[in-house]
């Protein structure tokens, strides 16, 4: 089989949406993922890492065309051209053969995906008081190859040693214990807090219980007062009730004496009797 022709034809580029937000999370990934490993061989806070890369953001779609011929396959037309010319004692004859072949052909569409790095700049300040036993060769090269540079593509690392500005370090450092001091102010007096509002429902809870004792002592000797009030009514009532039978039997017994005739029509009178 053999080739013949390749052709190849470029899409127009087009932008695709939020590939900014893309660009910019794969930007704060690669800050992150160096500035860990520069604060491993530096120690943490003694080394900045800023990163700035361009992304190709557009999508780009090309399509190519490839033909050939299989040998074995005849020709679908041929035509065969024969021309003699004489001239100066001389004859001219010369053929010409004009075939259409049958070709195969194939279609490759490739899409380049968004998102490539077009270039990639990378700088490195280390402070000066922790880069005397650092080889910044030694790092610059490191850092070159954790971010994948590629000097053909025009990217570049820099690592600087230079003194850091502490003096606003220093005074958070020494702001620092009274803060906490501070802090543990609050937190004495929140647990004093707590310890008098626990004190305070203690005796509440104490009072409420005198006040419930209290209240049942009333109440028990106000029964024990009405207790002998009771007891005389009931007497009483007793005695109003076997009043009446006692002066009616002395009735009946000066009746009997006085006129015992009277006296027993009296009785048969109230036992219902007639003679």
């Amino acid at each position: 089989m053999v080739a013949l022709a390749v052709g190849g034809v470029s899409g127009p580029a087009r932008a695709v949406p939020r590939l900014e937000t893309a660009a910019a999370a794969y930007q704060d990934r690669l800050d992150s993922s160096l500035q860990k490993m520069v604060d491993a061989v530096v120690g943490p806070g003694r080394a900045v890492v800023t990163t700035n890369a361009e992304l190709d953001l557009d999508q780009v779609e090309t399509v190519s065309t490839t033909y050939s011929r299989d040998p074995s396959v005849g020709a679908l037309a041929e035509r065969l051209s024969s021309r003699v010319s004489a001239g100066g004692g001389n004859t001219f004859q010369s053929t010409g053969v004009d075939r259409t072949n049958a070709l195969n052909s194939i279609r490759e569409t490739r899409r380049t995906a968004p998102g490539a790095v077009k270039r990639l700049t990378i700088a490195v300040a280390v402070d000066a008081a922790a880069s005397t036993n650092i080889d910044l060769t030694q790092l610059r090269k490191l850092v070159s190859v954790a971010a994948g540079t590629d000097a053909a593509r025009g990217d570049t690392v820099v690592v600087s040693a230079m003194p850091f500005h502490t003096a606003e370090a220093t005074d958070v450092a020494a702001a620092a214990p009274d803060r906490r001091g501070l802090w543990l102010g609050v937190a004495s007096g929140v647990l004093v807090l707590l310890l008098l509002l626990a004190g305070w429902r203690r005796r509440a809870r104490q009072v409420r219980d005198a006040a419930a004792r209290e209240r049942l002592l009333e109440a028990r000797a106000a029964l024990e007062a009405q207790r002998p009030l009771v007891a005389d009514a009931v007497t009483v009532t007793r005695a109003s009730t076997e009043r009446p039978v006692v002066e009616r039997q002395r009735a009946v017994g000066q009746l009997v004496a006085a006129s015992p005739d009277q006296a027993a029509a009296v009785l048969r009178g109230w036992t219902g009797s007639a003679g």
